[in-house]
């Protein structure tokens, strides 16, 4: 995310989360975590990028979930750095780590850093910009202006490239 839009991010999120679930203890509409193991694990992944320098925002606006509960609340790991769990494992999980950058150059150069990723999801009302970074990059999956569009249709493949797998689910 552009870093001088750090600040209205995090607020929208937390918006999103609470008008979208609200109560996120008792919503219908917000899932549990698949096990309490992997519930464990990405605490872990929390408390390791807290304990690395990152800063991380939970999203539970009424302060209903507790650590006994199979849900978690949705996280944001601003400030994410290589060598943090959040950068180098899959999450599969409510965290999203928020990297800010100064241009689209460099949120490129950061992407063709590293192994290529299961997706990769670009907003921008510039087309030109847009057609550039998927000329740039390289993921199993790329969706413009929207998330996991591309997972939902059962039309379009899905599946990852290199150490985010390989083949598709459907399309």
């Amino acid at each position: 995310i552009p870093k001088d839009q750090e600040r209205a991010f995090v607020d929208a999120y937390l918006s999103f989360v609470e008008r979208g679930f609200g109560d996120l203890s008792t919503s219908r509409d917000y899932s549990a975590i698949a096990s309490e193991r992997h519930r464990d694990k990405l605490e872990e992944m929390l408390r390791d990028a807290e304990a690395k320098g990152a800063r991380v925002v939970r999203a539970d606006p009424r302060g209903t979930l507790s650590k006994r509960q199979p849900r978690m609340a949705p996280a944001l790991v601003l400030d994410p750095k290589p060598g943090m769990l959040v950068m180098e494992e899959e999450i599969f999980g409510p965290i999203l780590p928020v990297v800010g950058v100064s241009s689209v150059e460099q949120a490129i150069e950061f992407i063709n850093a590293r192994p290529r990723p299961l997706a990769a999801y670009y907003f921008d009302d510039d087309t030109t910009r847009a057609a550039d970074f998927t000329r740039r990059t390289h993921a199993g999956g790329v969706t413009l202006n929207d998330a996991a569009i591309h997972f939902f249709n059962d039309e379009l493949p899905f599946g990852g490239i290199g150490p985010s797998g390989m083949g598709a689910y459907h399309g």
